[in-house]
């Protein structure tokens, strides 16, 4: 037992040491009850007659309403205990009911542990074990009963659930001590069990107290200040009635003056009202004819500004119908042009074949005339460069093409400028053409001619980067006129994104 006492104050003892004096630990007061369960074994020389009791418990608690340092509390416990004890084999005690009755005192010491409130209880008590046994002697089965002190000491550990913290679940080691005459009962075991507490202490008890203070003055101020607006509403209260009477004789003293001063206003009064009932007349005959006016002129604004608004509404709907026909056309020529761009690029394959160049000379002679001595004929020469300019697909100048086509359409160009440079005298026409997919006049219209023309213009800059004078080149678009593919063949559709050369000029022809 002695070495029990002092495991119990050891731990008592670091539990004190390391308690903190933190309000957010719920911390109880007045009473409090709960039940346990205790299962016991035998120990020193109660073992030999027995294995164990097991039984259950009732507590009562009542926390002392004391201020303790680091949050601890002090209080009493009541407990019964009832318990069956369990007997050895082979003795004389056959059986053995217990019954307890007992009071406590105990020291709470709270402290948190992983943000769970716990709390270390160390319990020691003392009261009366009653034994009910039924012993073997004689052969005979015979009842016995016994009554006898008792010391309990519980080191209880409990914990506080954060969502029900009226409630403390308790687990404890018991050691139980029923001396007798030549031996004594000596029992150790474990008590589990809850614990509901009926009231919470405030925290801020000392709060409390100073504000119950404050109040306690506040209401002592407050009644000196009752006596004092008393005695001031007395004081008023007679100087009112001076003051009264005083007034009721001014009073009376005032009102035959009035008298006589209200008949002679009564005088001026009418003489006035008279006249300004006179002017409101005529200044409400005045208002009426303004506020006439004032009418027409809002109603003739208000038929203008229906009109406005009807002219408004119907530019409105002409612009709206205008948008919505543009919008159409826009959606129907985007369409157009999707499906165009689709079967173009189906059959995307420019042939790496190099063309022939051939000049075409017309001559047109004039006719000779008998009267007049023959002179040299001119002729005009229109030389066509039969060597091709060709494109990718929608575009205006030679990116996307291969080097070796690149390389050709520049072969072209330089070809072009050695002829016009020989024939300083000709004129150049450069005329685009673009493929049209679906040999509608509408995307004739709409992309094939600015397409073609965009690449005329293109033939027309490098030709002016080679020296040669813009003023006598002139650019057309032709669209998708003259097509060298046929819209069913796909595959030669190349041929019809190009751009040709026309270069004339005249010269003298001897007559013969």
């Amino acid at each position: 037992m002695k070495r029990f006492l002092i495991v119990i104050s050891f731990l008592s003892l670091c539990f004190l040491c390391s308690a903190e004096d933190n309000s957010s630990i719920p911390r109880y007061k007045g009473f409090a009850a709960g039940g346990d369960i205790l299962s016991q074994f035998a120990i020193g020389d109660y073992s030999k007659f027995a294995i164990m009791n097991l039984g259950a418990s009732l507590t009562g608690e009542y926390t002392i309403p004391l201020e303790l340092p680091k949050n601890m509390d002090l209080g009493l416990a009541v407990r019964a205990d009832f318990a069956h004890v369990f007997v050895k084999s082979g003795q004389k005690l056959k059986s053995d009911e217990e019954i307890r009755a007992f009071g406590a005192a105990w020291l709470r010491i709270p402290f948190i542990l992983g943000n769970q409130f716990f709390a270390f209880q160390p319990e020691i008590g003392g009261g009366l074990s009653v034994f009910l046994s039924n012993y073997e002697s004689g052969g005979q089965i015979k009842s016995g009963t016994y009554l006898s002190p008792l010391i309990s000491i519980a080191p209880s550990f409990r914990w506080i659930p954060p969502k029900v913290q009226q409630l403390e679940v308790e687990a404890s080691p018991l050691f139980t001590l029923v001396p007798e005459n030549s031996k004594a009962t000596t029992l150790l075991g474990l008590r589990l069990g809850a614990i509901w507490h009926f009231q919470m202490k405030n925290d801020n008890s000392a709060e409390e107290k100073k504000k119950a203070k404050l109040e306690k003055a506040e209401e002592k101020r407050q009644k000196k200040e009752a006596g004092r607006l008393e005695a001031e509403e007395k004081r008023r209260k007679e100087e009112e009635e001076r003051l009264a009477a005083e007034e009721k004789r001014r009073e009376q003293e005032e009102e035959e003056r009035l008298k006589e001063e209200r008949r002679r206003r009564e005088e001026e009064a009418e003489r006035a009202r008279l006249a300004e009932e006179e002017k409101r007349r005529a200044e409400e005959e005045a208002e009426k004819a303004r506020l006439e006016e004032a009418e027409r002129k809002r109603k003739a604004e208000e038929e203008a500004e229906k009109a406005r608004l009807a002219e408004e509404e119907k530019r409105r709907a002409e612009e709206e119908a205008e948008r919505a026909r543009l919008e159409e056309d826009e959606r129907k020529r985007k369409a157009e042009e999707e499906r165009r761009l689709a079967e173009e690029a189906e059959s995307e394959e420019i042939a790496e074949k190099e063309p022939e160049t051939e000049e075409i000379i017309e001559a047109e002679p004039e006719p000779e005339s008998p009267l007049e001595p023959a002179q040299p004929k001119i002729i005009t020469e229109r030389l066509v460069l039969k060597r091709i300019l060709y494109f990718s697909k929608n575009g205006a100048v030679f990116t996307g093409l291969s080097r070796e086509q690149i390389r050709q359409n520049e072969k072209t160009i330089d070809e072009a400028v050695e002829l016009i440079k020989k024939h300083p005298e000709c004129t150049v026409l450069i005329e685009g053409y673009a493929n049209n997919i679906s040999g509608s006049e509408e995307e004739d219209r709409t992309a094939c001619m600015p397409l073609s023309l965009w690449r005329a213009e293109y033939i027309k800059k490098e030709l002016k980067k080679r020296g040669i004078d813009e003023d006598k080149i002139e650019t057309v678009g032709k669209g998708g006129a003259n097509p060298l593919a046929d819209k069913a063949d796909r595959n030669n559709w190349w041929k019809n994104r190009r751009v040709e050369f026309l270069i004339t000029y005249e010269s003298e022809v001897e007559n013969e």
